[in-house]
């Protein structure tokens, strides 16, 4: 039995041409008449046998689909021959496609993958597009150069078997580089790790909006983004996302709404140099979120509507050289802002906390040897909320200043039991307005002096009462 290659060639052969015609291209799109073409739409292959779709077509388990390794060499072969539109080819076992030079514009959009696929040292000189195709093997991308823009839009990655090994890698895109837009948006990364490593984004535009990395490790690691870069809606679940020692110098870098429900979250020295920054409305659930030792050199970055109501939130030793905004934020986990270092010029703004009971403590919030820009600086209504009001003192939501320099900054409309400012310094030189104070008589006028007349004592006073009561000598020794 001849194999559907075979049954090409010989329908290729018998097409009798003209003498003074001359030969068409099978990339070509003028009909041959007695030539029936693949019905696959824009398909200009043969069919095979009596079947009505050419071997690239053919479903896999068709007995006249060509083993992989002869389907791979027919596709260099149509590459020669100037033919780069693989859309809805199904390829059936592993694919080489390594080192080589795709130098026209070049589809693979609903193409069917089932084994793994090589694309490594290959350069892409003009549009790209694997726009909705379907990886069920790795895929490398490993050192890769697209010349032009290249979408992945709603591609798929290891939706199937990848889960069967921990070390199993969906997608790996290691020192590659993008030279223009690259477009993953609703890309969807199966239950295989999804690696981009030492990647250069140098386009006007990375977009990665509404993809869902559902591996047990995503890697952004080292990656340069150069352009506006968007992960809107994204969802990040598994062990670990990571973006560390990743640059982003785009006028937009934005998070928006984007999940992080994966155990780890990473932005550990992560540098944003661009314009704005916005992790919006993003949610962080899991265990922790880190941006410590993190470069915000940007114009702007904002957390405003964010939620943190996982497990712990480190920013230490994170650098801020522009305005920060936490504005509306939801916290039902643990913050600490530890040696955070701000611009001259940073304005910081937190305000309209919405405090939550995510987990048996409440949430504490730690500011620690920070030094606050003086008139530049605002805590506005912050207040435990109603999941807090029939708790104890000791059981409600706390932000605790520790080491900080507090001149000239503005705490208004908060509920001042809530604020702790043991060992932070010049908080007489502080602005109080319409706060909110526990009602009952001052009982250490003068402990701490202030600006204007306290009719009420602040939280960490009751607080050292409980804390001596039940903690033992390590809190009887403090006061």
């Amino acid at each position: 039995m001849e194999n559907g290659i075979q049954t090409y060639q010989k329908a290729i052969d018998n097409i009798m041409i003209a003498p003074d015609i001359q030969p068409v291209c099978r990339c070509s799109t003028t009909a041959i008449e007695g030539f029936i073409m693949c019905d696959y739409p824009g398909c200009h292959r043969s069919p095979v046998g009596s079947t009505s779709k050419c071997f690239f077509h053919l479903p896999a388990e068709s007995e006249l689909k060509p083993p992989p390794h002869e389907l791979n060499r027919e596709a260099r072969e149509d590459m020669k021959r100037g033919e780069y539109d693989f859309d809805g080819c199904i390829f059936n076992g592993k694919q080489d496609f390594s080192k080589l030079g795709f130098s026209v514009d070049t589809s693979f959009s609903l193409a069917h993958f089932l084994g793994d696929v090589d694309f490594s040292g290959s350069s892409f000189g003009k549009y790209t597009n694997f726009s909705q195709a379907r990886f069920e093997g790795f895929v490398d991308l490993s050192n890769v150069t697209f010349m032009d823009n290249v979408s992945f839009a709603n591609a798929s990655f290891a939706e199937q078997g990848s889960a069967k090994s921990k070390r199993y890698n969906a997608i790996v895109v290691k020192h590659a580089n993008f030279q223009k837009k690259a477009n993953f948006t609703g890309a969807e990364f199966g239950g295989g790790n999804a690696i981009f490593q030492a990647t250069r984004f140098n386009g006007i535009e990375a977009n990665f909006s509404n993809c869902k990395f559902h591996g047990r490790i995503t890697f952004f690691r080292d990656c340069h983004f150069d352009g506006n870069c968007f992960f809107v809606g994204a969802q990040f679940s598994g062990a670990e996302a990571s973006f560390t020692k990743s640059e982003f110098r785009g006028d937009i870098v934005s998070f928006h709404a984007a999940q992080f429900t994966n155990d780890v979250t990473s932005f550990t020295q992560t540098q944003f140099m661009g314009g704005e920054v916005r992790f919006v409305l993003a949610r962080f659930t899991g265990e922790r979120a880190h941006f410590s030792r993190a470069e915000f050199s940007c114009q702007s970055v904002a957390f405003d509507g964010a939620a943190f109501v996982g497990g712990e939130v480190l920013f230490a030793e994170t650098r801020f050289s522009c305005d920060i905004t936490f504005c509306s934020i939801e916290i039902g986990s643990d913050i600490s802002f530890d040696a955070v270092r701000l611009g001259e010029k940073s304005q910081f703004q937190f305000e309209s906390a919405n405090f939550v009971r995510s987990r048996e403590n409440a949430p504490r919030l730690l500011f620690r040897r920070i030094r606050f820009n003086p008139l530049q600086t605002f805590f506005d209504n912050v207040r435990s909320g109603n999941q807090f009001l029939d708790s104890n003192v000791s059981e409600r939501p706390i932000l605790l200043f520790r080491q900080c320099q507090l001149k000239d900054v503005f705490f208004s409309n908060n509920e001042m039991m809530l604020f702790s400012f043991f060992s932070s310094v010049f908080f007489e030189e502080s602005h109080l307005f319409s706060n909110q104070w526990i009602e009952r008589p001052e009982r250490l006028a003068g402990f701490i002096p202030f600006r204007s007349i306290r009719r009420t004592q602040i939280v960490e006073e009751e607080m050292l009462e409980q804390l001596k009561a039940v903690g033992g000598d390590i809190f009887k020794s403090c006061g």
